[in-house]
C-alpha cells in the first residue's frame, strides 16, 4: 500500500496526470473525468513541486479497505485518513 500512496503523491505533485488517473480505484474513474483531475494537478502542481512523503501511517486497515495519513513539508497539504481500496490486484485511491 505504501508504494501506491507515494506513486499516487508523486504523480500529483509531479504534475503527472494520466499516472495519477491510473491510480484511482474504479469508483473513482467512473466519478471524476480525465480531464478535470488533469486540470485539478495542473493547477495545484506549480505550488506542490518538490514536495515529497515526510511521514506515512496506516490508520486503518480492513480487508480491502484502508485509510491512510501522511504529512509534507508544506502542512498546507497534508493528508488525513485518505481512503484507499485494493482492487484488481493493487492498492487504489478512493477518495474521490
Amino acid at each position: 500500500m505504501k508504494a501506491a500512496v507515494y506513486a499516487y503523491s508523486d504523480a500529483y505533485v509531479g504534475d503527472e496526470a494520466d499516472a495519477a488517473y491510473a491510480l484511482l480505484s474504479q469508483r473513482c474513474q467512473d466519478t471524476v473525468a480525465r480531464a478535470a483531475l488533469r486540470s485539478e494537478i495542473n493547477g495545484a502542481a506549480p505550488q506542490l513541486r518538490g514536495q515529497s512523503i515526510k511521514t506515512f501511517k496506516i490508520d486503518s486497515l480492513n480487508g480491502n479497505t484502508a485509510t491512510v495519513t501522511y504529512t509534507y513539508s508544506d502542512a498546507s497539504i497534508n493528508q488525513t485518513e485518505q481512503r484507499w481500496v485494493f482492487e484488481s490486484g493493487a492498492w487504489r485511491y478512493d477518495g474521490c
